[in-house]
């Protein structure tokens, strides 16, 4: 029997607290580097020999950092959609009057049709594709609610 998981607005919500900052000081660490290289070299007139060093270190911290500004934006889209469900659990929470901490999900993600809990009763939840304002909400019947795990924070 499989499992349905069902997760709280709090763990969803600790999702969206990544390690940013430590991101942006690696990003401003490597640029640091990258400047210092740069007057040291300017300054002292390096012989030849450590000028082909310095310049293959500079080619990896550049490398270093395009791949840490396309991890950094992965994140921001992952982050973006744990928003746009957190948005969909408060949007649900007023229509239905259930406190939002009683409103369950098993998306992570916006999806077109997701499934909620809310209180005691099971919702589906369809979006048109073209506006997210609009959307069809019908409550519905879980045949086994066995298989469904809340999980919280």
């Amino acid at each position: 029997m499989v499992a349905l998981n069902f997760y709280s607005y709090d763990y969803i919500e600790g999702q969206t607290h990544t390690a940013a900052f430590v991101q942006f000081g690696f990003m401003a660490a490597l640029l640091l580097i990258i400047f210092f290289f740069i007057l040291r070299f300017r300054k002292r007139r390096m012989p030849h020999k450590y000028t082909e060093i310095i310049f293959l270190a500079g080619i990896l911290i550049i490398l270093l950092a395009g791949i840490q500004v396309n991890d950094w934006l992965n994140r921001e889209h992952v982050q973006n959609e744990y928003r746009g469900v957190l948005n969909q659990m408060r949007q649900l929470s007023r229509e239905l009057d259930v406190p939002v901490d009683h409103i369950y999900t098993n998306h992570l993600k916006p999806d077109e049709v997701a499934l909620f809990l809310a209180g005691d009763h099971f919702y589906r939840l369809e979006r048109t594709e073209g506006d997210p304002d609009h959307y069809m909400l019908e409550r519905i019947q879980v045949i086994n609610e066995f298989s469904v795990k809340l999980i919280e924070k």
